[in-house]
C-alpha cells in the first residue's frame, strides 16, 4: 500500500512536548470516548524537523447494532507519525488524507494549533514533472459521469484529458518521478495535499525525505497563495 504524507502550513504550533484532547462523544448509551494526542518523539530527526507520535480515534460514520442497542458511528484508533519544521512553518503527517484532517480540525478548535491545508496547483507543476502517468478529475458536470481518470505517458497532454479538466477540477496526479538518488519513484500528489508513495522504501527516514524533495522541487514553487 502507498505510504501518505499530508503538508500543512503552521500558523500556531503549541510549544508542549506532550498534547492530549480528550472530546466526549456519544456511542451506544454515551459510551466511548474520542481521544486525539501528541507527544514529541526526536529533536532534529531530519532537516530540522522534530519527529511526534501521534494518536487520533478517527469518527466513523455508519449503523449498526451491538447487543441489540444500535449505533450511528464508531471510533477507529489510528496512529501516525507527524513531522514539524518550526523554521519553514510546516508540518508533515503521515497518514491518509481523512485522518489527517480530522485530526488537525480537533487540533486547532483547541485554539493552542492553526494548521492550513497546502493548497496545489498542478498547472504550474506539469512543466517541472518528468511523465504524468495518471490523473484524476472530480465534479464533473455531466450527469452520468461525476468523476474521470485517465491514464497513458504524459496523460495531461490529451484533448480528452483537457476537455475533462475545463469541466471540472483535477483531484490527484500520478506521476514517474526521478529523484535526487538517480531512482525513478511512482508517486501521486492530491489536490488536498497530499503525496503518496507507492515504491517500498526501507525506513521512515528514507520516505520522508522523498516526500518533503518532491514537495520542496514541485509543490512549493507554485503554492496557491
Amino acid at each position: 500500500m502507498p505510504k501518505s504524507f499530508v503538508f500543512f502550513e503552521v500558523q500556531l504550533f503549541s510549544q508542549k512536548t506532550e498534547f492530549l484532547i480528550p472530546i466526549q462523544k456519544e456511542l451506544l448509551e454515551n459510551e466511548g470516548e474520542q481521544i486525539s494526542s501528541l507527544k514529541l518523539q526526536t529533536k532534529q530527526f531530519i532537516n530540522k524537523f522534530n519527529k511526534y507520535i501521534c494518536h487520533h480515534d478517527l469518527k466513523v460514520k455508519r449503523f449498526g447494532k451491538v447487543y441489540g442497542k444500535t449505533f450511528n458511528h464508531f471510533f477507529e484508533p489510528k496512529d501516525f507519525n507527524l513531522f514539524l519544521n518550526k523554521e519553514d512553518a510546516l508540518c508533515v503527517i503521515q497518514t491518509n488524507i481523512d485522518t489527517a484532517t480530522d485530526f488537525v480540525n480537533q487540533l486547532n478548535d483547541s485554539k493552542e494549533f492553526s494548521l492550513s491545508k497546502v493548497d496545489i496547483n498542478f498547472e504550474g507543476m506539469y512543466p517541472l514533472i518528468n511523465e504524468v502517468a495518471g490523473a484524476w478529475i472530480a465534479d464533473l458536470k455531466r450527469t452520468h459521469l461525476k468523476k474521470a481518470g485517465f491514464f497513458g505517458p504524459n496523460v495531461h497532454k490529451s484533448e480528452d484529458f483537457k476537455a475533462a479538466a475545463e469541466e471540472g477540477n483535477v483531484s490527484a496526479i500520478q506521476m514517474r518521478y526521478l529523484g535526487s538518488d538517480h531512482q525513478e519513484h511512482y508517486v501521486a500528489i492530491s489536490k488536498k495535499g497530499a503525496i503518496s508513495l507507492y515504491d517500498q522504501l526501507s525506513s521512515v527516514e528514507e520516505e520522508i525525505t522523498l516526500a518533503l524533495e518532491i514537495y520542496n522541487t514541485l509543490v512549493k514553487p507554485h503554492i496557491i497563495v
